[in-house]
């Protein structure tokens, strides 16, 4: 997935910067330099979320694909809710605000029993036959995957520094992705099962994001 590689770029580019600091004489000294870890705080708190996020699009450009539209939807959406479990657990650790933890708790819970869903789905599917070509950017389901993944550039460049505004917005923008992506399977895919998944999925996205578009209107009053 070129995007995915495109996206990785970007987010380490973000993540080297968010981890350097200045000394005496203006020289740049990155976290690697230093003769210490950071101490926890909110600059390791965003690069943990961060880095959760790039660490999902390395794995979607390193996935094995099938070429099958049912399976590599399972495949995919297993490897994106294993972000969400790492930006909820960064949030537990780190997070202040009381409606964002709760989110992040009722999170991580969902999460697991979707991906232990999606387990069985692809267990029962196993070794079924390529319906697309996963190498062919023309093809419409390659398409707008491209496109649901896409949408988590939105919130980069434009984090607050806050842990908890910070994983709202990437929660948001990960919760996001994963209505498209569900809605791309409803569209082109033909397993009953995993499309009953995918509307599940995409209703329990809907309502968490209903959630943190109140919470991100309050937050600004």
């Amino acid at each position: 997935m070129k995007l995915a590689l495109f996206l990785s770029i970007v987010l380490v580019a973000g993540t080297l910067l968010a981890s350097c600091s200045s000394d005496p004489a203006g020289q740049a000294t990155t976290a690697a330099a230093r003769p210490k870890p950071l101490a926890p705080g909110p600059a390791t708190a965003r690069q943990g979320l961060v880095e959760a996020v790039q660490l999902m699009l390395h794995r979607l450009d390193t996935l094995r694909l099938t070429g099958n539209r049912d399976q590599d939807f399972a495949l995919i959406m297993a490897v994106h809710h294993r972000t969400a479990l790492r930006l909820a657990r960064t949030e537990l650790e780190r997070g202040h605000d009381s409606t964002l933890l709760a989110v992040a708790r009722s999170l991580r819970t969902n999460q697991q029993q979707e991906m232990q869903q999606l387990q069985l789905a692809t267990a029962r599917l196993d070794n079924p036959a390529p319906n697309y070509s996963p190498r062919n950017a023309h093809d419409a389901f390659v398409r707008r995957n491209a496109a649901a993944l896409d949408t988590l550039l939105q919130p980069i460049g434009a984090l607050h520094g806050s842990i908890d505004q910070d994983f709202a917005a990437l929660l948001r923008a990960h919760h996001q992705a994963a209505v498209l992506l569900a809605q791309t399977e409803l569209a082109l895919g033909h397993d009953g099962g995993m499309k009953q998944l995918a509307h599940t999925i995409v209703a329990a996205k809907k309502a968490q994001l209903s959630q943190l578009r109140r919470w991100q209107k309050t937050s600004r009053r």
